[in-house]
């Protein structure tokens, strides 16, 4: 008996509590990763993790500083590429990084929970945190959300200790750890601010503020300031950290924006892309060259002037965004864990918490705990600003994430409270706060508004795409069935091009390829890329005139479209066109100034009054999409 006892203060102790948490996070993050690594998405990298990657193998090719100043965050390319310095390029050792990395974020929050209310709410707000699946699906991506989540519960847990202790060592290793999580999540700066305040209001007994508010700067820019350099000398421009700001503002404040997952047309999602294409537009409308500050300045004062002209507007939008940040559904920026979760046979498949869960219970941890002492008041603070300054932009799962790092804390804290004998009477003293938090906890667990349907039938385009990529054709076209059957309205060009070429070119069904591509111009009828694949499929099958009328659209869509002008090149010498060949291959021969053979047929055509037709017949270069 006396054994048994010792054993139970033993697990109840803090070390043991802490053990508990990091290892049950850990196991499940490696056994997630492990699966992960045998899905498609492991080798085909979307979106932000694609540029990442790209960067980071720049960085590490020599490129180790910007033409201008960061438009990304730029922490995660440079973790990336001291990783592949070390151990390869594989992704591998960096996911495996990244779960420990995941599971320290979760030991941060037991700690956190610890300090704001109990051991007991400690050990319970950390193994929610271990079990939270969106965290665990971000341990295995290549994107920056693990080391945001964690710079954050690092932040946190060191504001509560200094505000504790009032030791200058606290108040620098917070400014430390708030700096470091801006250079990964930029909304991070205004979380900053909220300590030094609490200092001052609450001076006295063994807090200095005179002393801890510059040790606390200090911390806080020794990561941040070799960003602002690099961004100095690169664009000659005051950018702290990046200027992408400006631009998410706008996302989720315009016209046309719904809330989540907004895109303009024109801007495409693809960071890089969407920096330059950004610049141009607001250089554009300018009417002058934009430094990197002033470009990010343009974008938010379209959408402060968007939120001026339409107030109703905006607030409607305000609203529906707030909707979206408590509901229970992850609006997917680039992974849809709700449909990788139905799809693949993963520990996402285990019944484990989700936003439903932990924003419910926290939300009225929050409204039960906020006054229950500094460091749940000061958290609430930090809950409250990090929410805004995401409904301010766009609602996304990625911008939402870190967000569960604090209400995990106040879930954990309401649990632990459940149990324990008297709680229900001193419920009946705070009904108020009670009640007023039910309202608000109900939208966590409410129906998405949003779309499934057609987020079904996105999540079915990208596996076409990834499938197409590793050769796995068969699967390629299961999976674009299986998109038209969702929704064949927002099926991705690019899914269908891809579906045609291996429907084409690799199981040789012409008239199906043909459909296809007949359905991608009805759905996209201004992208050129179909035009040009039924035209080269047409003329692989001696249909010449109906190719060149296609090839014709392809480059009225598309000006610039060198291997289309070759094709229209050929198409036209076959058909014995040979006006339109000699010009067509003038314009190929000035865009691809290196085709020897489409020089050495022009030659021959201006040597030779009539061409002979359908000799010497070759087959056309399919334009990959």
């Amino acid at each position: 008996m006396k054994n048994s006892a010792l054993k139970l203060r033993f697990f109840s102790s803090p070390s043991a509590e802490t053990l508990s948490v990091f290892l049950s996070a850990l196991a499940l993050r490696l056994i997630f990763v492990f699966q992960w690594s045998h899905l498609p998405y492991y080798s085909n990298l979307l979106a932000d993790a694609q540029v990442h990657q790209q960067w980071a193998l720049e960085i590490l090719g020599g490129q180790f500083a910007r033409h201008a100043a960061f438009y990304q965050s730029p922490f995660y390319p440079y973790l990336l590429a001291l990783v592949y310095k070390i151990f390869g390029t594989s992704p591998m050792p960096m996911l495996i990084i990244q779960a420990f990395a995941s599971a320290l974020a979760c030991v941060a929050v037991a700690r956190l929970a610890a300090r704001c209310f109990d051991e007991k709410a400690g050990l319970t707000a950390g193994l929610i945190a271990a079990l939270y699946s969106p965290f665990v699906l971000y341990s295995a991506l290549l994107l920056k959300e693990t080391w945001a989540v964690l710079g954050f519960a690092l932040f946190c847990l060191a504001a509560v200790r200094a505000l504790d202790s009032g030791k200058w060592t606290d108040a620098f290793l917070c400014g430390l750890a708030g700096g470091w999580t801006a250079l990964s999540r930029g909304n991070a700066l205004l979380l900053l601010p909220v300590l030094p305040a609490f200092w001052l209001l609450r001076r006295g007994g063994n807090i200095r503020p005179k002393v801890l508010i510059p040790v606390f700067a200090l911390g806080a820019l020794l990561p941040i300031l070799p960003v602002t350099l690099h961004n100095y000398r690169a664009s000659r421009d005051f950018v702290p950290v990046n200027y992408t700001g400006g631009f998410v503002f706008y996302l989720g404040n315009n016209g046309k924006a719904v809330g989540a997952m907004d895109y303009p047309s024109g801007i495409s999602s693809n960071a890089r892309e969407e920096e330059k294409q950004a610049a141009a537009l607001a250089e554009a409308e300018a009417g002058r060259p934009l430094k990197p500050s002033e470009i990010s300045s343009f974008w938010f004062k379209k959408g402060l002037r968007f939120i001026a002209a339409h107030p109703l507007d905006w607030f409607k939008l305000t609203i529906r965004k707030t909707y979206f940040f408590l509901n229970c559904y992850e609006p997917p920026d680039e992974y849809n864990i709700d449909f990788i979760r139905r799809n693949f046979l993963t520990a996402l498949k285990f019944p484990l918490p989700a936003f439903g869960f932990v924003g419910a219970l926290g939300i009225m941890g929050l409204f039960l705990f906020l006054r229950r002492n500094d460091k749940t008041l000061l958290l609430g603070v930090f809950t409250a600003l990090y929410a805004a300054s995401v409904i301010a932009t766009t609602i996304s799962d990625r911008y939402r994430l870190p967000a569960a790092v604090f209400l995990a804390v106040f879930a954990g804290g309401f649990i632990a409270r459940l149990t324990e004998r008297g709680f229900y009477r001193e419920l009946k003293l705070m009904h108020v706060r009670f009640l007023s938090s039910l309202p608000v906890a109900a939208l966590c667990l409410l129906p998405s508004p949003l779309d499934k349907v057609s987020l079904e039938a996105q999540g079915w385009s990208q596996l076409v795409s990834m499938h197409y990529h590793d050769g796995e054709y068969s699967k390629a076209l299961y999976a674009l069935d299986r998109a038209f059957e969702a929704d064949p309205a927002h099926v991705h060009a690019e899914a269908i091009l891809k579906g045609a070429m291996a429907v084409g070119g690799k199981f040789g069904n012409a008239p199906l390829a043909a459909k296809l591509y007949d359905k991608g111009m009805a759905l996209y009828p201004d992208n050129a890329l179909f035009y040009a694949g039924k035209g080269a499929l047409l003329s692989d099958n001696g249909r010449y005139k109906e190719a060149i009328a296609l090839f014709e659209t392809a480059v009225r869509l598309k000006p610039d479209f060198t291997e289309v002008y070759r094709n229209l090149f050929f198409a036209c010498v076959y058909a014995g066109e040979r006006k339109p060949a000699l010009e067509y291959g003038k314009k190929a021969l000035a865009l691809d100034p290196s085709a020897s053979d489409i020089r050495a047929k022009l030659k021959q055509l201006n040597h030779s009054p009539r061409p002979r037709r359908h000799v010497h017949r070759r087959k056309h270069r399919h334009v990959r999409g």
